[in-house]
């Protein structure tokens, strides 16, 4: 009985056994499943080699894409440039030519005294300056006496300053609210105002030069310093040094010209001022004057002059240069004699003279005190009188 109660035991549990293989293992074809597998993973290889291959093609059409553009860019922005280089040269040449009618107009040799004016006794004049609004006289009391162009009658009366002669006057800021400064041998640079009596400013020197109307800068007043040479802006306030100590200073055309005991040297000052030419020397320098395209440096027994252009020519001289100055194509020079030497810069005619040997508007034949030349208007001073050439 028992074993046959076992017997059947065993037999339900087989059965058992073969239904769960048939329900969790069941029968899989490993070749094909392998093969489908493959084939999937070959699938999506040939996606990724594709869209690897589309991004590769999209980068490099972006990057000629990129390069097309700037070729385009960069073409027309030559072609910008050149019709600006056009453009300028256009305005360069009609402004050339404008200013060379203006140098041609202008004929030094046709000079001849037109007004005077006459000051007190008590002064005597020891330097002067012209512009179209004023007519500056400094005396040997330390005074300025200001007068109207117009009528020439007194307009202002600056100082004693310092009861030494005034030495040198020259223009800082041009135009209807002027500004001038002057310097006596007290080593003092005064910059005042002929409409604002009361406006000084002090700068401890004992050189500098102002840019006359026809010449441009940014800058409007150069002083020597101890370490160098000093360029203000037309504010007075903010400047740029240049490390080298002028003997001479004047300036020009976008330029200012430092001359030492034996240089010359050329600074742009369109920019921040930089060396642009520097010019040997031979004698020890007296005198220097500077224009649009050339400058002069007087020597005892010749003038040296230097083209921008670098050409040089030596003018021998018989007597020893008194007064040098310039104005546009000519440069002129006064020795021993109330006679003005004008020179054309490119030596092409023959020396003509303003004045006469035999005649002169001041009281002697003997040279001027004081000779300024500006805005076309030629003006010697002597004793009590200053003459107006026009």
């Amino acid at each position: 009985m028992e074993t046959k109660s076992l017997s059947s035991v065993q037999q339900a549990f087989k059965s058992k056994a073969s239904m769960d293989s048939r329900i969790f293992l069941p029968n899989i074809d490993l070749d094909e499943e392998l093969g489908h597998f493959v084939s999937q993973i070959e699938r999506n290889t040939f996606s990724i080699l594709s869209i690897r291959q589309k991004l590769s093609m999209m980068k490099k059409n972006g990057a000629d894409f990129e390069e097309e553009a700037k070729a385009k860019i960069n073409m027309f922005e030559q072609q910008i440039a050149s019709i600006d280089r056009q453009v300028l040269g256009k305005f360069e040449a009609f402004h050339s030519r404008i200013d060379q009618m203006e140098q041609l107009a202008f004929q030094p040799y046709l000079f001849h005294p037109t007004r005077s004016v006459v000051i007190s006794n008590t002064h005597m004049i020891s330097s002067v300056y012209y512009s179209p609004e004023f007519l500056y006289i400094g005396t040997d009391t330390s005074k300025i006496l200001v007068y109207n162009t117009k009528n020439l009658q007194l307009f202002q009366e600056l100082g004693p300053f310092d009861d030494l002669p005034i030495l040198q006057i020259g223009i800082v800021i041009h135009g209807e609210d002027p500004l001038f400064a002057i310097i006596t041998p007290f080593k003092v640079l005064r910059v005042c105002s002929p409409q604002r009596p009361s406006y000084i400013k002090t700068f401890n020197t004992d050189k500098f030069c102002t840019w006359p109307s026809n010449l441009n800068s940014q800058f409007c007043l150069a002083i020597g310093t101890d370490d160098g040479t000093r360029l203000f802006h037309k504010d007075l306030l903010s400047y740029e040094d240049i490390r080298f100590q002028a003997l001479l200073m004047a300036g020009g055309q976008d330029t200012i010209v430092l001359v030492s005991q034996s240089e010359a040297i050329v600074y742009s000052t369109e920019g921040k001022p930089q060396e642009s030419q520097r010019f040997q020397l031979n004698a020890p320098p007296k005198l220097l004057t500077v224009s649009r395209s050339f400058f002069c440096i007087a020597c005892d027994e010749y003038i040296s002059l230097f083209h921008f252009d670098g050409a040089q020519t030596i003018v021998s001289t018989s007597t020893i240069t008194q007064f040098l100055f310039s104005y546009e194509l000519y440069f002129f020079r006064i020795s021993d004699e109330m006679v003005v030497e004008v020179h054309d810069s490119f030596m092409k005619r023959h020396v003509s003279m303003i004045g006469s040997r035999s005649w002169s508007p001041h009281e002697s034949q003997k040279a001027p005190a004081a000779v300024c030349i500006a805005d076309a208007t030629f003006v010697t001073a002597k004793d009590c009188k200053c003459v107006i050439w026009t």
